[in-house]
């Protein structure tokens, strides 16, 4: 049988319960201790370039910046990469800020000019609590697209100039020098040309400039037509973003006959 002593001991210790639960504290009868474990979920609040953004400088890195910190061993090429496009990885280098808030990718190499770009965030990063990245809906990853500086060529000059009046019946070639090393596959009788002129093109690398080589004499007294066609690339694939037509007008050089009058110009 129980003492009163015992009996006694067992109230007072339920009526010190009682008490402790009077005591206001935030939240109720339940201390308000700090969570173990932070669940807010793992976003990416920023990136740089943008997503969509045009004229990335070509040697520009990529950052990622997070809602809170990365797990630093989540931190892969897999879970974090870049690739062209088409999908080809890019080489580079991954960096984890000290706050463990940003991933930077450094690439091996500059971006190539004009080229699309993607960067791949994955699941596969976690906060400190192992947490994954969160993302909206079913998708796996979320993709950053940008596009890298584009310098688009364009015509410095064209020997004879347009409009040029009195060329000599002796010029044997038409020059066109462009603003950038261009691909030499691009410049070809299809893409640069005279109307009704047969002719050979060459380019000059080092001279950034490509030479139509007329097959005949031009005719004295008429005028030529050409054309420097958008299938003339860099060598990026960039092509010019406009045709360029020119002119000039052919005299006979001094001394030579004709039997052709300024009237009769061909188109």
């Amino acid at each position: 049988m129980q003492s009163s002593r015992g009996r006694s001991g067992i109230r007072g210790c339920f009526l010190t319960l009682l008490c402790l639960c009077a005591v206001p504290v935030p939240g109720g009868c339940v201390p308000d201790f700090e969570p173990v474990s932070d669940l807010a979920p793992l976003e990416v609040v920023g990136t740089t370039p943008f997503d969509g953004e045009t004229g990335v400088p070509l040697e520009a890195v990529v950052r990622v910046t997070f809602s809170k910190p990365l797990l630093p061993s989540s931190v892969t090429p897999q879970s974090l990469r870049v690739e062209a496009l088409g999908g080809d990885p890019v080489s580079g280098e991954l960096s984890l800020s000290e706050d463990l808030m940003e991933v930077t990718f450094t690439p091996s190499v500059d971006w190539f000019e004009g080229v699309f770009y993607q960067v791949v965030v994955t699941r596969g990063l976690q906060d400190e609590e192992g947490q994954p990245l969160w993302l909206e809906g079913v998708d796996r990853a979320q993709i950053v697209h940008f596009r890298a500086f584009a310098s688009i060529p364009y015509v410095v000059s064209i020997s004879p100039e347009d409009g040029a009046f009195g060329v000599s019946s002796s010029l044997d070639r038409v020059s066109v020098v462009f603003s950038e090393p261009m691909d030499p596959e691009s410049l070809h009788a299809g893409s640069f040309f005279l109307y009704d002129v047969q002719g050979d093109v060459f380019y000059d690398a080092a001279e950034l400039r490509a030479d139509f080589v007329l097959h005949e004499p031009l005719v004295p007294h008429r005028t030529y037509r050409g054309l420097v066609t958008t299938t003339v690339c860099d060598e990026a694939g960039l092509p010019l973003d406009a045709p360029v037509p020119f002119s000039f007008h052919v005299l006979p050089d001094a001394g030579e006959d004709s039997d052709f009058s300024d009237e009769e110009d061909a188109a």
